[in-house]
């Protein structure tokens, strides 16, 4: 058995530049594989191990000819090479292949090539930014979620999993209402909330699809982020109440009424953290939902929030244009720094710094954690009111501007761009793999995010191995 990469997060059949005749399909077990002309499957994704395998067939029945330096300089991205026992003799230690890819000598000594025997690997954009999949929906707008098999998208008043391997449809769940909050998921569940009807408040097997529970006590839209610890799920509604449920069964744990709608929160280890319309933040005991302290934004808060071991981020002042730290010991204030428009977005954090959006005057921000001091801003030609994520010293966001971005934490310069049919306002997910979010064209987007799909991809010039970096 050959092995191909040690991937957490399967690839679409968009990495390949495949032999013509193979597809890319699903097995009876739902593992991605691709099958030749003859229907023999040549190379299959292995559920147990998650990584790629050829059991069925001898890969070398399947040669392609990228064996030597002028094939690979010129090979398109993500064609398959294959390395042997008499490995491709290479001119250089630095070749292209293909845009925003080199391929360049390790300081350290090839493994033994007999050793290895036969392995298909594929080249792939390691620059980032090039597209997986992408699934069209009637209504494709806000709340996104991953998890190592499958994202998660509400699609008006379905919520729909998605095969991250290649993009199909794994189960759809009908509320027949509308699902207005965030999504999130754990091991077992995906959980999401009613803007109409009964304002309904689902747990779903993210196995099946099918109901493990639904709680239908909230009195009002359940539009905020969802938020999840080891024991219970916490969202809010716009009658200004949040609630905690008991994972388990959906049964009620607490709820806490505040004076205005709950369109954002976050939590820690101790507490919830609310952003209300009555211009108050909140910080809530988790155990029991007594209060433990509140922050008066002078406005309404606007935005999302961001909380770390120290302090609780939040847009602030009367439109918004004052991004705040309040300490989550006492809710006092650490730092207030303005900035140039409403703060819009969803704040995204690493150790040092958070980042996040505005409108009305759109700019993206990097601020200091510990003073507010500001490292950056980029201008942006439309407003930014989609989810911020940071990973692996990149900032990900969507804005108006009917584009998704990828810029570098250290100044806001952009790494990649991907351009849809809409504006980007939704939640973004990031997995080990991919970023995916949703646009108002009403699709969802699954793009790579930058680096190698495995970590063992390399190629030989007959004396050492080459990384795929």
């Amino acid at each position: 058995m050959s092995n191909l990469g040690d991937s957490n997060t399967p690839i679409s059949g968009e990495l390949f530049g495949l032999p013509s005749g193979w597809t890319l399909t699903e097995n009876n077990d739902g593992e991605a594989v691709f099958e030749d002309t003859q229907g023999n499957v040549v190379l299959r994704r292995d559920a147990t191990n998650n990584r790629w395998v050829t059991d069925e067939i001898d890969a070398s029945s399947a040669t392609l000819d990228v064996l030597n330096t002028a094939d690979l300089a010129s090979a398109s991205q993500g064609e398959l090479l294959q390395i042997s026992e008499s490995p491709p003799q290479l001119d250089a230690t630095s070749i292209n292949v293909g845009a925003s890819s080199t391929v360049t000598a390790p300081d350290e000594s090839p493994p033994s090539v007999g050793d290895r025997g036969d392995l298909w690997t594929p080249l792939i954009n390691v620059g980032g930014g090039s597209k997986i999949w992408d699934k069209s929906f009637a209504l494709a707008r806000g709340g996104i979620a991953e998890d190592l098999q499958k994202v998660y998208a509400a699609d008006g008043g379905i919520l729909t999993a998605i095969n991250k391997s290649i993009g199909s449809v794994a189960f759809e769940f009908d509320t027949n209402e509308n699902i207005a909050s965030g999504v999130a998921v754990d091991s077992d569940a995906v959980y999401f909330g009613l803007g109409s009807g009964n304002y309904a408040f689902f747990a779903v097997d993210t196995a099946d699809g099918s109901e493990l529970w639904s709680f239908t006590n909230a009195a009002n839209n359940i539009s905020s982020d969802v938020v999840l610890d080891d024991s219970a799920v916490y969202f809010g509604e716009e009658g200004g109440k949040i609630y905690s449920l008991d994972k388990s069964d959906g049964s009620e744990n607490w709820s806490f009424t505040t004076g205005g709608a709950i369109s954002a929160i976050a939590i820690d280890n101790a507490a919830i953290y609310a952003r209300s319309d009555d211009e108050l933040l909140y910080s809530i005991d988790k155990s029991n939902g007594t209060e433990n302290w509140t922050y008066d934004t002078d406005g309404l808060p606007r935005g999302g929030l961001a909380v770390d071991g120290s302090n609780v981020y939040v847009g602030a002042g009367f439109e918004g244009d004052v991004a705040t730290a309040a300490d989550i010991s006492d809710g006092s204030e650490v730092w207030t720094t303005t900035v140039n428009g409403t703060i819009s977005s969803g704040i995204g954090q690493d150790g040092s710094n958070i980042y996040f959006g505005t409108r009305n005057n759109p700019f993206a921000y990097s601020l200091a954690k510990s003073d507010g001091t500001q490292n950056w801003e980029v201008s942006f030609a439309d407003r930014i009111r989609s989810d911020v994520v940071v990973s692996e010293a990149t900032v990900y966001l969507g804005a108006n501007t009917s584009n998704f971005y990828a810029l570098n934490t250290s100044d806001g310069t952009e790494r990649w761009r991907f351009e849809t049919g809409g504006n980007v306002e939704s939640e973004v997910a990031i997995g080990d793999k991919g970023v995916y979010f949703a646009s108002t064209d009403d699709t969802v987007y699954a793009l790579r995010i930058g680096r190698t799909a495995y970590d063992d991809i390399r190629v030989s010039d007959g004396t050492e191995w080459i990384n795929v970096i």
